[in-house]
């Protein structure tokens, strides 16, 4: 394997609204006085309304117009700066990695016919480490090193690492500082946003890995419990309890489950989305967990391109639960139940509140993160969650995380009300 290094200097462009908002202004103002002139010609009512109505309709389109050119912008510059000195010799046209997703994750890239690594920067030595992997079939894949991200941390939009194949978390540590196992995230992201990682999930699943004593069932020791490797057999013990049962809802990739099954000993994650995202939730559970890569068989191809540390301190499985679909409850009720930026525009967050009263029982803990951009859905779950369960609290300033996202609260709600 020959690792390359090569750095390049962009901007990280910050979006200002100045220039284009002048631009309207200066549009507005000119069809403003042509609207008073025709008054003045006219003096008729009737002109005076229809020109009002016209000015408005033509600046709410100008805006609208403005604001889509503003995100084509950055989308655009985004992806120059992370293919400024990545030139794949093969495309993958929309970035899946059907070759390898079901790949033994690593820090190590030894199993690669070849690597190189680039980085991202913007001034000060700010910058995204992104490792390229070449496959035996010449096929490139990029991977981030999630802890150069939050060296950093200058921006926090939603589609920031978007056309990275791989996220490497590294090592998940659990509520007492000790390794659990590292993780390796595959992203596709021609399953639209099910098939990215986001800020909200990662900074959930440290709040609940920090403050683990207060749901699992049988929290771990004070010292550095062993992690589930291959050739680990647990002690035996007389009557030991049943492990924690928790599932993520909408968990796309699966990042926040993973991680939790990483860290946290005694419980088993169910990581669950739609039945088109269950490949990837799948491939992900066989990359990171050595237990499950004995049921899932993975190609030559997969197992050569990384290898890496499969251990963890639980397991974790994937499948399909839709809301509102009770036939996808056979599994539950659920000891703990938590979603990541799951109350969105695209959901009924109605519906939402009521599959986690469904797959609750008395004792039940919910975790829920969530984004300030959307007042009204948050409005309407935080309504009918309050409906629905004893106790509904919100967290603002999560300083449990190592990502810093001002934007993300946490909703944790116990007691079902009958």
């Amino acid at each position: 394997m020959t690792i390359l290094r090569t750095t390049s200097a962009t901007t990280i462009r910050e979006p200002s609204l100045h220039t284009h908002e002048k631009s309207r202004l200066d549009h507005s103002t000119t069809t403003t006085n042509m609207c008073n002139r025709q008054i003045e010609e006219n003096n008729e009512e009737e002109e005076v309304e229809e020109c009002g109505m016209t000015d408005a309709m033509f600046q709410r389109g100008a805006y609208l117009r403005m604001l889509r050119q503003l995100e084509l912008e950055d989308e655009a510059e985004r992806q120059q700066q992370q293919t400024a000195t990545f030139q794949p010799d093969k495309q993958n046209e929309d970035n899946d990695v059907k070759k390898s997703k079901d790949c033994d994750d690593t820090a190590s890239l030894s199993h690669a016919s070849s690597s190189s690594s680039l980085s991202i920067a913007s001034g000060d030595d700010i910058e995204d480490q992104i490792d390229v992997v070449v496959s035996s079939e010449g096929l490139k894949y990029k991977v981030l090193e999630y802890a150069s991200f939050l060296g950093h941390q200058r921006y926090y939009d939603d589609l920031k690492h978007a056309n990275v194949n791989f996220i490497n978390y590294g090592q998940i540590l659990d509520s007492n500082g000790c390794a659990g196992g590292q993780l390796i995230i595959e992203q596709r992201k021609s399953l639209g946003k099910g098939g990215l990682c986001w800020d909200a999930a990662f900074i959930l699943a440290e709040y609940m890995i920090a403050h683990e004593k207060q749901w699992n069932v049988q929290p771990q020791r004070a010292d550095c419990a062993p992690v589930l490797s291959h050739d680990y057999t647990p002690p035996q013990q007389h009557q030991p309890p049943p492990p924690t049962k928790v599932v993520e809802l909408g968990s796309g990739t699966g990042l926040g489950g993973l991680m939790i099954a990483k860290a946290v000993a005694n419980c088993h994650v169910t990581i669950t989305d739609l039945p088109e995202l269950v490949d990837l939730m799948t491939s992900n559970v066989a990359l990171n967990f050595k237990q499950q890569q004995q049921q899932i068989s993975l190609t030559n191809e997969q197992q050569n391109i990384f290898q890496n540390d499969t251990n963890s301190k639980s397991n974790a499985t994937a499948q399909t639960l839709r809301w509102g679909v009770k036939e996808d409850y056979t599994d539950g009720p659920y000891d703990v139940i938590f979603g990541a930026d799951v109350v969105t525009s695209l959901y009924d967050p109605i519906a939402l509140a009521h599959t986690l009263y469904d797959l609750s029982h008395e004792t039940t803990k919910v975790y829920v993160s969530v984004k300030a951009r959307l007042s009204e859905p948050h409005e309407l779950f935080e309504g009918e969650m309050k409906r629905l369960f004893e106790k509904v609290e919100i967290i603002w300033n999560v300083e449990e995380s190592r990502n810093r996202n001002p934007d993300t609260a946490i909703i944790v709600a116990e007691g079902l009300k009958r």
